[in-house]
């Protein structure tokens, strides 16, 4: 048997050299692409706080069952609440936030507690717990710097006595003009 190679010239060894690089360095660089490609995309997964999880979110899961009573149970109460956003007071960009409570039979609501925890839907990790002065019988005042638009989450507990109302709330806030209730 023979180990005869066939003769390259000069020429055809260059042109053999440089296909070889240049194949090399295309398959190198589609390996290269990829790498980056999955870099930039675990960057701007890890980086972002759209992406966040609802505050509280494993909890609520757990404890469904409970949270579905209590929401049952303030349906059975009757009470209304309606909530007001103004557009920007000041020059921080300041909203007032206005909330009315009524029970079943249209009349004002003075609560022992009122909390609202109010969270953008684009940044969930950022939870706002208002606090309200009562500036008329069942109309409670307070103010949060809001400079965003889009869609924030009210979560509304009030108390009075023994009996306890709840009510979660999607509005739509607009930057230069008061709110509207999406659901």
């Amino acid at each position: 048997m023979s180990n005869a190679r066939p003769v390259m010239t000069p020429a055809a060894q260059a042109a053999e050299q440089k296909s070889r690089l240049l194949w090399s360095g295309v398959i190198v660089s589609l390996l290269g692409l990829q790498v980056f490609g999955c870099l930039l995309a675990l960057f701007l997964a890890t980086s972002s706080s759209s992406m966040a999880v609802i505050p509280n979110y494993h909890d609520k899961a757990i404890h469904w069952d409970e949270h579905r009573a209590t929401l049952l149970a303030s349906e059975q109460l009757g009470w209304q609440d309606e909530i007001e956003i103004s557009g920007p007071v000041d020059i921080f960009e300041n909203r007032d936030i206005t909330i009315y409570l009524n029970d079943a039979d249209d009349r004002p609501i003075q609560t022992t507690h009122l909390s609202v925890q109010v969270y953008r839907h684009t940044n969930p990790n950022e939870v706002f717990v208002l606090d309200f002065e009562q500036a008329a019988p069942g109309e409670y005042v307070s103010s949060l710097r809001m400079t965003d638009s889009g869609l924030w989450e009210f979560e509304v507990e009030a108390t009075r006595d023994d009996s306890r109302f709840v009510r979660s709330r999607t509005m739509e806030v607009f930057s230069d003009g008061p709110a509207k209730v999406s659901r």
